[in-house]
């Protein structure tokens, strides 16, 4: 049967109500059926997807192949969709998958559920009128939303003896689906939705009993809410929005969800592991999608909602964040990227809130922005210097201006050493003895001059040292020139303007070709 939904599915796919223009005339006429037989066909096809869920409720497989091959080759292109619309075979399956959503909830898995209502809602866009799409809608989300008011009428312990998190992990894995599938004015519906729910969302994190993974769905929907709504959001609505996550985050930090979830997988091995670190990369990706929104300008409009500053969510976030992230953690990828692509972004527009966070937490910072100099990852280096960049910068600069700079936190205890001698020692050791990718060579040379405007005399100290290491006199004679027009050129281009910094990358870049073959040989 697997098989065979895998061909009907590539068939439909190619042939099916083609909109293919460049499809060849002769291979229209040997697989493309009339529009007649074609709807007739569209009809079985329909019916057969139904069928699935009736007959063979418990294969996995089998729903698997219809929920993630077979229902997205039908909803693409218009014609299939104007065709399913008009369909009572289709308007049955919908029916069914109504009427039958409790008993759907006890076989039928999240993930497949989540695709079910993706590319059932997907259906619905253009060219159907806009009014027959808030209606299909409507009738799509209907038993999701009855089902959350009905939930969100009980209280505490009520909702732990009344509702699995079964149940709940295949509503949020709905709500998810459909977020991911409304399109065009479908999102203003998804606003509406979203803002309805809010409430038992925060109900559900205050369970006694919820799981890891219900934790990461709610963080993860409402990540994906938001990068679906980025365009539609303004200021009469994007406040709300702010104020429920700041809850979120809240609630998250005060029943220390994180900690739990990493307690629970500690027996685990890599890969399951794995999977139970998805919360806090949800968690990451939830912080991701506000700042993308607070790059926007709203304008003077006042709105009469209570503001929250997007930069404290993100900053309550990251207190979270930052103390779980073992090297372990760090050593998975995807979590290593989005964390790293986040603090880079913060060290730049937020530096002053990054140098005045509370030791501990910026010491954590520190440890993490150590291990990603040092990793392999390039997108992570990168990240890492760019954050440590822009950190640098702004001591500099608000030590000019007679502040503090990084004040207490410039002091790394558990190097006995201050930030700067760290990075740089760690930066030119990377530089001059390990194979650094050249292509990173422009963005170290900017780090690199301004911890070595912070700290001479620390660049002075790795300088006589990379000359002790040679015992020739004149490669003791040449290492002491390189190094001497390297310092005038920091000199030079103190000022840190865009320019300055080219200048000084170019002259760097000689400076890391000429030296490598010498400081290498002993």
């Amino acid at each position: 049967l697997e098989t065979a939904l895998q061909c009907l599915t590539k068939w439909a796919a190619t042939y099916l109500l083609s909109d293919d223009e460049k499809m060849p005339q002769k291979i229209r006429e040997a697989y493309t059926l009339d529009k007649n037989m074609a709807l007739q066909v569209m009809d079985i096809i329909v019916r057969l997807l139904g069928t699935t869920f009736v007959k063979w409720m418990g294969e996995a497989k089998v729903q698997e192949q219809v929920c993630k091959c077979l229902l997205p080759a039908l909803v693409q292109g218009k014609q299939r969709r104007v065709c399913l619309a008009n369909s009572p075979a289709w308007n049955e399956f919908l029916s069914y998958y109504v009427q039958s959503f409790d008993s759907l909830a006890t076989v039928l898995r999240g993930d497949l559920h989540r695709n079910l209502i993706k590319y059932t809602v997907k259906m619905a866009s253009k060219p159907l009128d806009e009014q027959v799409i808030r209606q299909y809608l409507q009738g799509v989300m209907d038993p999701l939303l009855k089902r959350i008011y009905a939930i969100s009428k009980a209280t505490g312990a009520a909702i732990n003896a009344n509702v699995s998190m079964q149940q709940i992990e295949f509503i949020l894995e709905g709500l998810r689906g459909a977020t991911q599938g409304f399109t065009g004015i479908g999102l203003k519906y998804l606003l509406e939705v979203f803002v309805n729910v809010q409430p038992t969302l925060l109900n559900f994190l205050t369970l006694q009993d919820k799981s890891p993974r219900m934790i990461y769905l709610i963080l993860k929907l409402t990540a994906e809410v938001i990068e679906a709504l980025i365009a539609e959001l303004d200021s009469s609505n994007f406040p709300g929005i702010m104020n429920f996550v700041y809850e979120i985050l809240q609630l998250y930090k005060k029943q220390n969800m994180g900690k739990i979830s990493l307690e629970k997988s500690k027996a685990l091995k890599d890969e399951e592991a794995e999977e139970k670190y998805k919360n806090i990369r949800a968690l990451l990706k939830l912080l991701t999608a506000i700042t993308e929104k607070d790059m926007v300008d709203f304008g003077s409009k006042k709105s009469n909602s209570q503001q929250v500053d997007v930069a404290s969510a993100i900053f309550i976030g990251l207190e979270m964040v930052i103390p779980l992230l073992s090297h372990e953690l760090l050593n998975f990828p995807k979590l290593s990227q989005q964390y790293f692509n986040l603090i880079g972004h913060m060290c730049e527009v937020y530096s002053e809130k990054v140098c005045h966070l509370p030791k501990d937490l910026f010491a954590a910072l520190v440890e993490t922005l150590d291990f990603g100099v040092k990793g392999n990852d390039l997108q992570n280096i990168g990240s890492s210097l760019e954050a440590i960049y822009h950190l640098v910068k702004f001591h500099l600069q608000d030590i000019s201006r007679g502040g503090q700079g990084l004040a207490s936190n410039m002091f790394q205890g558990k190097w006995n050493c201050t930030m700067i001698t760290l990075f740089m020692k760690t930066i030119f050791h990377k530089l001059i003895y390990e194979n650094y990718p050249s292509s990173l060579i422009e963005q170290s040379s900017s780090v690199l001059l301004v911890l070595m405007i912070a700290e001479n005399k620390t660049f002075q100290e790795i300088g006589v040292s990379i000359i002790n290491s040679q015992v020739q006199e004149d490669r003791r004679a040449v290492l002491q020139t390189t190094l001497n027009q390297l310092a005038s050129s920091m000199t030079v281009h103190a000022d840190l303007s865009r320019q300055s910094r080219r200048k000084f990358s170019r002259e760097f870049e000689k400076f890391v070709i000429e030296i490598r073959g010498i400081a290498k040989s002993v």
